[in-house]
């Protein structure tokens, strides 16, 4: 990305505190991205990948996302910010 990396965008996304509707998942070769995803609360899958370990890590995720609806529903879910806000 030409003006911030993924965790600077997902930082960004988690600022208001609000959790965003869609899970997050790092995938990345970076050698300190697993340290930098922990502390955003995010997983992290380094390359080189199987199959087997990205459908494990997605399955996870989309788990707790829908551990998190169930107890607090979004309220970006019930109301998408209008245009401009």
């Amino acid at each position: 990305m030409p003006y911030m990396d993924g965790f600077e965008f997902v930082s960004s996304i988690l600022a208001d505190g609000t959790v965003p509707i869609f899970p997050i998942i790092f995938l990345s070769s970076r050698d300190d991205a697993e340290d930098r995803a922990q502390v955003l609360g995010i997983p992290c899958v380094k390359k080189p990948i199987t199959a087997d370990r990205l459908l494990a890590v997605v399955a996870g995720a989309l788990e707790k996302a829908a551990e998190r609806q169930a107890v607090s529903p979004s309220p970006r879910a019930a109301s998408p910010r209008a245009p401009g806000r």
